[in-house]
This record gives structure tokens, sequence and C-alpha cells, in this order.
């Protein structure tokens, strides 16, 4: 399914920061929840507290939307602030990995770039490589879950 290339940068790369990854899943799907929730919160509100008299449950319903709310935009803080320091981690690893390989690589070779398309390019791509699995996927998780249970709701 993986390249090999994409197989030795997980393996060299992500595996010290899985626990990190995760936990940008974990808070991706959190954020979500606001999401989830807020609908049936809302129904609620309107069909038991607007409609049908119920009063004593206005309470209850409008702490539960701040609740979500607080934990949604929570989680969304967290999950940027843990991205944002995972890209910065992974952004230096991979520097270092790519500067360690330069210094070692034949004048020969090196001389025949520019300095500047070199570095262009290692940043370039080192900044695609890092975005997949800190950026991407937990954004393709996110919507791929938000999307099923959108579907799962229309179908029945």
């Amino acid at each position: 399914m993986f390249k090999d290339s994409f197989k030795i940068f997980f393996k060299r790369f992500m595996k010290p920061y899985i626990i990190s990854l995760i936990l940008i899943f974990v808070l991706g799907f959190s954020t979500l929840l606001f999401s989830f929730t807020s609908p049936l919160l809302i129904r609620a509100l309107v069909d038991q507290v607007f409609i049908g008299k119920m009063m004593d449950l206005f309470f209850y319903i409008i702490i539960g939307i701040i609740g979500m709310y607080i934990i949604s935009a929570t989680s969304s803080y967290f999950n940027s602030y843990i991205a944002g320091k995972l890209t910065l981690l992974l952004l230096k690893d991979v520097s270092e990995e790519l500067f360690n390989i330069i210094q070692l690589a034949s004048l020969k070779n090196s001389q025949t770039i520019k300095v500047g398309d070199m570095i262009t390019r290692i940043m370039g791509n080192t900044q695609i490589a890092i975005n997949i699995p800190v950026r991407i996927l937990p954004q393709f998780y996110e919507h791929s879950k938000y999307y099923c249970s959108f579907y799962d709701n229309v179908n029945t």
C-alpha cells in the first residue's frame, strides 16, 4: 500500500512521535464532537423546550451546548498546538538528516546544483513529507468520520 520511502520515513522520523500523532487524531475527533452533538441538542431545545414547554430542560440543554463548545474549542486549540510543535520537531529532524547527507556527499555531485535550488528543494520536499502525517491524514480521518455519519443519518 505504501511505498518503501514512506515506510522508511515513518519508521525513522514518525516513530518517536507516535504518541503525539495519536493525540492529534483523538483531539481532532473531539473537535468534531461539537459538530455531531450540536444538532441533537438544538433539536431537543426546540422540540422539548419551545414546543413541549418543558422549561426545566432549558438550563441543562444550554449548559450542554456551552460545555460541548468549550470542549470543542479547547481540543481544537491543543490539536493545533501539538500539530505545530510536531511539525517543527519533524522539520528539525528531517533537515538535520538531509544536512548530514549533503555534508557527506561528494563535491562533484553537489557542485552541479545551485545552492538556492538545493535549499528550496530540500525545504519544499521536507514540508510536504511532514504535512502528510501531521496535517493531511488527521484531516482526512476527521472529514471521513463526519461524512460517514452524515451518510448514515441520511440513509436511516
